[in-house]
C-alpha cells in the first residue's frame, strides 16, 4: 500500500515486485509512505520520498543544532604521514581522477592510497599527501571521490584543514536525485560520524581508514555531520549541508494544458501551473516515438524578467513564452518564408514545417510584434547541426 496526496493506493505484488504509476498526477504529487501487507498486518517499508521543488519552493527548515562538547583541534591522519599501505595503491585509479599533481601550492604527491569506506557501495576515496615540491615537507591533502560515473576532487592545506574541525568533506548529487552523497576524510580523533537530518533522524556514516561516506536524503536537508570520539563525546559538527540541486520553483497544484502541436508521428503538449511566489511554470512534454519522450520545465516570477521573446527549438517544435505586450510571433526561415503564431496566455507551441528543418532551410530568427504591428524583440536561432553522411 502506498500513500500520496491523493490517498491510499493498493498495488498488487507479482513475482516479488510491484509498480505504481500515477496516471494523471498533479505537480508535486509524491508518494509519502510505503507499507507491505503480510499475514501479520501492515509492515512499514523503509522509504525516502523524492524531493519536490528547489530554490525556495519547499518549506524553509533550519539545520538541527549540535553542541560540541570537546572540540577536536589540530588533528592529523597518522597512517598517511607514516606511509602505511592502507586500502589500495593509487594505480587502481586513472591519474586524471586521483587529485594532486595538477599545479598549485601543494601539488606534488608524497604518498597516497585509495580507500573504500563502504564495500557495498561503488565509491572510492583517493587520499594524497602533497608537498609544494618533490621531496618537500607535507603542505596539503587532496581528496578525490571516485564513482562509476566519474570523479571530483579538492585540496586543502595540511594539517591546517584539521586545525578547527576534525572533518574535511564535499557532497554531490547522486543518481535519482533523492540523495546527496557526502564523502571526505576525518582526523585520527574521530571514531564515529553521523548525519543529523532536519527531521531529527540520524544516519550513520561508513568510516574506515579515516575516509567516510554517507548518503543523505535530499528531502530531509539541511543536515549536519556530527563527529564522535571513542567514548561517544561530540568532538565536531559541520556547518549545515544543503541540497546541491537546482530546479524549477514549481508550486504544488494542477497544471492545465493550453497548447498542443503535431509534427508527423511526434507531438508536444504545453501545460501551465502555479509557481512559488505568485509566478507561473510551463511544462512542455514532447513525444517523438514510443521510446523517446521528455519534459522541459520553465518557471518565472510574477514580474517579467529578461528578454521579451524566450523560445526554444526542440527538434520539430518551437516552444516558450513571450512578454504580455507581444501579440504576434513571426517565425522567419532561411529563404524568406514566414509563419505567424498567436500566443495563448503568453505561451507559444508550434511545429516547424518539415521543409524548414534542414540545415539549408531552417528557422533563423523569431520576431515579437506588438499590437501596433511594430517588431519589439528579435531572437536569433542557431543553425541545426549538419547530419553526418554514411561512409561507403
Amino acid at each position: 500500500m502506498l500513500v500520496d496526496e491523493h490517498g491510499r493506493h493498493v498495488v498488487p505484488v507479482r513475482s516479488n515486485a510491484f509498480l505504481y504509476i500515477a496516471t494523471d498526477p498533479e505537480v508535486g504529487q509524491r508518494v509519502r509512505t510505503v507499507a507491505a501487507q503480510t499475514k501479520n498486518g501492515l509492515v512499514p517499508v523503509p522509504f525516502v520520498p523524492a524531493p519536490f521543488g528547489f530554490g525556495g519552493t519547499r518549506r524553509a527548515r533550519g539545520a538541527r543544532t549540535v553542541k560540541v562538547t570537546a572540540p577536536a583541534l589540530n588533528g592529523h591522519i597518522s597512517w598517511l604521514e607514516q606511509h602505511e599501505p592502507r586500502g589500495e595503491p593509487l594505480s587502481v585509479v586513472p591519474p586524471r581522477l586521483r587529485g594532486g599533481d595538477r599545479g598549485g601550492p601543494h601539488s606534488k604527491i608524497i604518498y597516497g592510497r585509495v580507500l573504500t569506506p563502504d564495500p557495498s557501495q561503488p565509491l572510492r576515496v583517493a587520499v594524497t599527501l602533497n608537498a609544494q615540491r618533490h621531496g618537500g615537507r607535507p603542505a596539503g591533502i587532496c581528496t578525490a571521490i571516485v564513482t562509476k560515473d566519474g570523479a571530483g576532487s579538492g585540496c586543502a592545506l595540511y594539517p591546517q584543514t584539521f586545525a578547527k574541525t576534525p572533518l574535511d568533506f564535499s557532497w554531490f548529487g547522486a543518481g535519482s536525485g533523492q540523495f546527496d552523497v557526502v564523502a571526505g576524510v576525518a582526523s585520527d580523533a574521530v571514531a564515529k560520524i553521523s548525519a543529523l537530518l532536519a527531521n531529527g533522524q540520524t544516519l550513520p556514516a561508513a568510516l574506515h581508514d579515516n575516509a567516510f561516506t554517507v548518503a543523505v536524503p535530499v528531502a530531509h536537508m539541511p543536515a549536519r555531520l556530527v563527529a564522535y570520539d571513542r567514548s561517544g563525546t561530540v568532538i565536531g559538527a559541520s556547518e549545515p549541508i544543503r541540497d546541491s540541486s537546482g530546479g524549477a520553483s514549481a508550486a504544488p497544484g494542477k497544471a492545465s494544458q493550453i497548447l498542443a502541436a503535431k509534427a508527423g508521428v511526434a507531438h508536444a503538449e504545453l501545460f501551465v501551473g502555479p509557481a512559488a511566489g505568485g509566478g507561473e511554470c510551463s511544462y512542455t512534454k514532447t513525444y517523438f516515438s514510443a521510446h523517446a519522450a521528455g519534459m522541459t520545465v520553465s518557471c518565472r516570477p510574477a514580474a517579467w524578467q529578461g528578454k521579451a521573446v524566450q523560445l526554444d527549438v526542440m527538434s520539430e517544435f518551437v516552444a516558450g513564452r513571450v512578454r504580455p505586450d507581444v501579440r504576434t510571433v513571426r517565425l522567419e526561415y532561411t529563404h524568406g518564408a514566414k509563419t505567424i503564431v498567436h500566443p495563448k496566455r503568453g505561451y507559444v507551441l508550434v511545429a516547424i514545417p518539415a521543409r524548414h528543418r534542414e540545415p539549408g532551410d531552417h528557422l533563423v530568427r523569431v520576431a515579437g510584434v506588438n499590437s501596433a504591428g511594430r517588431t519589439i524583440a528579435v531572437q536569433k536561432i542557431p543553425a541545426p547541426a549538419r547530419k553526418s553522411r554514411a561512409q561507403p
